[in-house]
């Protein structure tokens, strides 16, 4: 399925390269892992069972760069992801930013971002949950963003912001 040095996503663990595929002891019986190592974190390493379906369907592989650049420029077009019942919510949101898929990531930042900037014209501000959940899918997509399209973390974020405003123009990004 995934090899030695793959980039994929884990979960909100965000951006890992496949360091290697070992065997190792580390609960119960000898057995293969892959040895992720978090991209944007070098103190963290992660092993994570080959033959757990539950935990290697946390690993997703992530878009090549002009897939991201085609799914940047298609954020203003796209549906929003807003369901007005909070707990229904939560979970959506949940499952969003824990799901791996980019398109779905940039939906819910593009949704919470003009939710919390209608809220702050009425002086009011996004609940803790979606705000948590904001600013999860978004460190996701940044770290994504830095990654495929060669440019400073720092950078990713504004960037991000310009797009779901409409303010960028094709050729940046």
């Amino acid at each position: 399925m995934f090899e030695v040095d793959d980039i994929v996503l884990y979960g909100t663990q965000g951006l890992c390269r496949i360091a290697e595929i070992a065997e190792r002891t580390l609960q119960g019986p000898r057995q293969e892992y892959y040895v992720l190592r978090p991209i944007f974190n070098d103190r963290s390493t992660l092993y994570i069972p080959r033959q757990s379906e539950t935990l290697t369907a946390k690993m997703h592989p992530i878009p090549d760069e002009a897939t991201f650049t085609a799914m940047l420029r298609e954020i203003p077009g796209q549906d929003d992801l807003w369901l007005e019942e909070e707990a229904a919510r939560r979970t959506l949101y949940r499952e969003t930013v824990s799901g791996g898929n980019c398109r779905e990531l940039l939906r819910l930042s593009k949704t919470l971002r003009q939710r919390q900037q209608s809220l702050v014209a009425a002086g009011r501000k996004l609940k803790y949950n979606d705000e948590n959940m904001m600013r999860e899918a978004e460190r996701i997509l940044c770290e994504e963003m830095s990654y495929l399209l060669h440019i400073d973390l720092e950078q990713a974020l504004p960037l991000l912001l310009a797009r779901i405003r409409g303010e960028v123009e094709d050729g940046q990004g």
